[in-house]
């Protein structure tokens, strides 16, 4: 390895050590065993060779694109585990990384993920314009019998909610009008000392 490439890829342990920390990974790799790591991938390590030759900005530039080489995890196992080690780091480029850890057939997001989902859903408003592309997407488009029955049980479900809710609170105003009624014609009954009937 070119004597400037392995300084270059010096500074990038610590870069890298400083990532991996941060998303609370217990970053258990020696600077010599992540120089081993990117010596078995010869394609990246030509490539950075050539890149600065050329200089320093435009090995920066080819580390962060995404077909440049990243520490990356060798499956998502190893990431579950949470420690990166000689055995479970490889160097792949950042595309490739990325498809590896995308959700696959059978697998959900975690609580927390679907709560992030859900609070950067919150409160979007959609443009006339997207409004207009989902109702061409689904004009025309049949709804099957169940999705028919669902939709159908779940707007009876929807409305029985609001129509219990109004006359809990309608029943609450009676019965807040009532208690007023009562207190005021017991203080008028101890003011004018009227027997009670």
């Amino acid at each position: 390895m070119q004597q400037n490439v392995t300084e270059y890829l010096k500074e990038r342990y610590g870069i890298s050590r400083n990532t991996q920390e941060q998303a609370k990974v217990t970053f258990d790799l020696t600077e010599s065993e992540h120089l081993a790591l990117w010596e078995t991938k010869p394609k990246f390590l030509s490539k950075l060779a050539a890149k600065l030759a050329k200089n320093r900005a435009s090995a920066d530039s080819y580390m962060r694109s995404e077909f440049g080489p990243c520490l990356s995890w060798v499956n998502k196992q190893a990431k579950k585990g949470g420690v990166m080690n000689r055995h479970t780091a490889e160097v792949i480029s950042h595309k490739d990384s990325q498809k590896r850890f995308r959700m696959q057939l059978g697998e959900s997001h975690s609580e927390k993920s679907k709560r992030k989902i859900s609070e950067s859903k919150k409160g979007v408003k959609h443009t006339s314009a997207h409004k207009a592309k989902v109702s061409a997407a689904l004009a025309g488009v049949p709804k099957s019998p169940e999705s028919n029955s669902k939709r159908s049980s779940a707007m009876r479900a929807h409305w029985d909610k609001k129509r219990a809710e109004k006359a809990a609170s309608v029943t609450q105003v009676v019965r807040e009008v009532a208690e007023e009624q009562e207190a005021s014609l017991n203080s008028v009954v101890a003011t004018n000392q009227i027997p009670p009937h």
